[in-house]
């Protein structure tokens, strides 16, 4: 289940995001760039995205080593 605070590597990519919010139809993502993005559920399903930690806040997941390369 996807979840705000949880933070997924690309496997294609290499980029990381961290969810910040889910509303009913769509999910909104931060990267390292600072860039916010809103993907929709169809979308986020049909990635090849690892999920490489979890945090209870998004605020803690942008402010873990995961997120910042540590």
């Amino acid at each position: 289940m996807i979840k705000a605070g949880q933070i997924y590597k690309s496997n294609l990519t290499f980029a990381i995001r961290v969810i910040t919010f889910i509303d009913d139809s769509e999910v909104s993502l931060i990267h390292r760039d600072g860039y916010v993005d809103r993907w929709s559920f169809d979308e986020i399903a049909n990635t090849n995205w690892e999920l490489i930690a979890e945090y209870q806040t998004w605020q803690e997941a942008v402010n873990s080593k995961e997120f910042n390369g540590e």
